[in-house]
């Protein structure tokens, strides 16, 4: 380091918590891991709720704000994060898809 650097930072050691890690980690893997698991829990609760019709309507919305909770428990775990933020919005996307737009065409196979 020169004595003309404004943020003298020390290189971490292997040893250090901080220093280069040994396993690689993909967070883009467990984000569309977790994108994925997101999509297909947005259609299975979808066309539960479809085929169930009213009645089921009280267990879509509870089943829903659980897998919420799941996902948001998830994003506070640091080790978890990317799938928990993956699967958060694959749950808002498949929701959209499957309830929204494709509702009303998936509907009409019953």
């Amino acid at each position: 380091m020169s004595e003309s650097d404004p943020n003298p930072r020390p290189e971490p050691e292997s040893g250090d918590p901080g220093g280069p890690s040994t396993s690689a980690r993909t967070p883009g893997l467990a984000s569309c891991g977790g994108f994925v698991l997101g999509i297909i829990a947005a259609f299975v609760i979808t066309m539960s709720a479809m085929s169930s019709g009213t009645n089921g309507l009280p267990a879509a919305i509870v089943t829903v704000i659980v897998v919420g909770l799941v996902g948001i428990g998830i994003l506070v775990n640091e080790r978890k994060h990317d799938s928990g933020s993956g699967a958060l919005a694959g749950l808002a996307v498949g929701f959209i898809v499957f309830a929204g737009a494709c509702g009303g065409i998936l509907a009409t196979f019953r």
